[in-house]
């Protein structure tokens, strides 16, 4: 081999590392100009001091808080010097306040040792002049230790005092994000010196608030020096409660009111003393929610039963016996049994992509046998999918059909239509029709719309097993073409805009959530627009082409490989290189979110009886095994009545 063709390792790592230095160098400074740009700098030189200090990082509290501030090279700032010196300095402190922040810092340092000289000195500045003093920003850490001193050392007549400084101190430049960077034992003093103002103000309701969450918070903390104890009594006549609750907010203390009472719901229903059942029905794959309308307050958790028929044996449990059963949702697939496509929360049963099979009883109990509310659930499959041309044309009447001897009416129940499911382009429009029976022959442990007592879903237990209705009528879905306009956007600031062109680049920050998501090629994929319901219009744009159900709805094209299902997903079957790109959701008319799909290709796995490539190629082996046979018997039989016929001849 030549020496032009051996590779320099080390070179490629040098350069890899000199471009992923830039790329960090790069979006750093680009997140820094936004940064300028959304802070309305008012000149180009503090936009471009903050873009050259872009590298730099705050100071993390753990690095200051144990240590002291020490300047070896300042002899006077020095912790060794002369007692006397430090007399002189307190002396002459007491007639001179600090005007600057370096002033103040110094001062500051010098008081190191005691906390009631620091506390001094803030009461003796007060609110107004802290901030003048710090009016562009507080320095690093120095919020942190003010609220610390002031919890440590409030005195009951300072307190109108303290609070004018807590006051000021929020009218200071970047005041929030001083607050963000507080340590947890600076939050608990913050925390503890907000419970002790409203102790004095005497806001009892406030006070045992705070209480609860003070018995929470950390008790950490420097406990070295003790000030005198609170004179609650002597300014209890302040009323500070009005200044103290917006205060409260700004400083993050607002978390910790304790939430309003409200009023149980499970106790505005009584559980009926005999079970009956609930008629529902739905579209299949839609994701349903079951609500356990009532309980005894002394059950804490509820258990779910399943049954397809009553009275049957075979019954499921659907839960942990914990009530807490969470899955994921995204990993819900058509062919996934029901005990991982169900959910329980808040009592609620949630199953995902319900089909055909589930349809049955669903019953809300505890673990010992008592049931409290129950379901009869009737999943419907969508047989007949039309595409109305025109837009404005009535609504057709449901379609009916008499039994004999007018015992029931059977028709079709349709939804109003939905909204457009896009706008600013052309979009669609859909509507369910869901199967009922119209009957004076319904069981009465059925429960039904009181406004129609004689009527019930097609595949309800309530309807009589003699008609015979099982798979003779299902739901149907119309889609039509729709146009809507989009809402007016936000306008653009100028100067932003301007400043912008300026600088030569453009904004690429997307308007809508972006999730990302990689997929192995030759495998199944569904996906699912963050946020829908059932009720909802959804919508799927692959790029900037749309994805139009009169095109890829499930059912139209035997042979398709993306299809988008009645409960609105988005199927690849399986998914191809090809299909890699952004995927755009419009949810009830309006853009919800973009799917960024990465596909690649399965190297050294090791596959299985699960993957559809194995489950093809074992069902092509089968047939053809079975083809081989059926050839060998026919063989087999012709052979031996050929023979058979020789002989007789013979």
């Amino acid at each position: 081999m030549e020496d032009s063709e051996v590779i320099n390792f080390s070179a490629l790592e040098r350069e890899l590392q000199a471009a992923l230095e830039a790329d960090k160098k790069y979006r750093r400074e680009n997140d820094a100009k936004f940064r300028a740009i959304h802070q309305n700098v008012g000149s180009y030189e503090e936009f471009r001091n903050i873009v050259l200090a872009s590298h730099l990082k705050p100071i993390e509290r753990k690095d200051t808080a144990s240590n002291s501030r020490k300047q070896p090279w300042n002899s006077i700032a020095s912790a060794t010097r002369p007692t006397n010196s430090l007399q002189c300095d307190m002396m002459e402190a007491a007639g001179f306040h600090p005007r600057t922040a370096a002033e103040f810092s110094r001062d500051w340092r010098r008081f190191a040792g005691s906390a009631e000289d620091r506390y001094q000195l803030l009461i003796s500045l007060g609110g107004e002049n802290l901030q003048q003093i710090f009016h562009a920003e507080i320095g690093s850490g120095l919020l942190g230790e003010f609220l610390l001193i002031l919890s440590k050392c409030l005195q009951s007549g300072d307190v109108v005092t303290v609070v004018t400084i807590l006051e000021g101190m929020t009218r200071t430049g970047r005041f929030g994000l001083n607050v963000s960077f507080l340590s947890q034992v600076e939050q608990d003093a913050c925390l503890t010196l907000f419970h002790s103002l409203l102790n004095v103000a005497g806001d009892d309701d406030s006070r045992t608030n705070m209480g609860q969450a003070r018995e929470q918070g950390s008790t950490d903390g420097d406990t070295t020096h003790i000030c005198p104890p609170l004179d609650i009594e002597a300014a209890k006549g302040e009323n500070l409660v009005e200044k103290l609750k917006p205060l409260m907010k700004l400083y993050g203390v607002h978390a910790y009111e304790a939430p309003e009472d409200k009023e149980d719901v499970f106790a505005r229903r009584a559980c009926p003393a005999f079970l009956v059942f609930e008629s529902a029905a739905y579209l299949e794959d839609m994701t349903i929610e079951l609500p356990c309308h009532c309980k005894p307050t002394e059950a804490h958790s509820v258990v779910w039963y399943y049954q397809k028929h009553l009275r049957s044996e075979k019954s499921r449990v659907l839960t942990d016996f914990d009530g807490t059963v969470l899955v994921d949702s995204s990993q819900v697939g058509r062919k996934v049994d029901q005990r991982s496509r169900f959910s329980i929360r808040l009592f609620s049963l949630l199953v995902f992509r319900v089909q055909e099979a589930d349809s049955g009883h669903y019953v809300c109990g505890t673990a010992t046998g008592q049931f409290f509310y129950g379901y009869d659930v009737d999943v419907q499959q969508a047989r007949r999918v039309s595409f109305p041309r025109r837009p404005g044309a009535p609504n057709p009447n449901p379609r009916r059909t008499e039994g004999p001897d007018g015992q029931y009416i059977v028709f079709t129940s349709f939804w109003p239509w939905s909204v457009c499911d896009r706008c600013g382009v052309p979009g669609e429009q859909t509507r369910v029709g869901l199967c009922y029976m119209h009957s004076e022959y319904l069981n009465v442990r059925y429960i039904r719309d009181t406004s129609k007592p004689t009527t019930a879903p097609c595949g309800s237990a309530a309807v009589p097993q003699r008609f015979k209705l099982e798979g003779k009528r299902g739901a149907e879905l119309a889609v039509r073409g729709c146009t809507a306009t989009c809402p007016p956007e936000p306008e653009e600031m100028a100067e932003q805009k301007t400043l912008l062109e300026f600088l030569g680049f453009e904004e690429t920050v997307s308007r809508v959530p972006v999730y990302y998501h990689n997929h192995p090629i030759d495998s199944p994929l569904v996906l699912a627009c963050p946020g829908a319901k059932p009720q909802h219009a959804v919508a799927w744009d692959q790029g900037k082409q749309p994805l139009y159900r009169a095109e890829y709805m499930e059912g139209l094209n035997k042979t398709a490989r993306v299809y988008i299902d009645a409960g609105h997903h988005l199927h690849f079957s399986p998914v191809q290189l090809e299909d890699q790109g952004s995927y755009y959701c419009w949810l009830q008319g309006k853009l919800a979110a973009e799917i960024r799909l990465g596909v690649y290709l399965r190297l050294g796995r090791r596959r299985q009886f699960s993957d559809p490539e194995s489950v093809y190629a074992l069902r092509a082996i089968i047939l053809c095994y079975a083809l081989y046979t059926l050839i060998f018997v026919i063989f087999v039989v012709v052979r031996f009545c050929w023979r058979s016929l020789k002989r007789k001849v013979v």
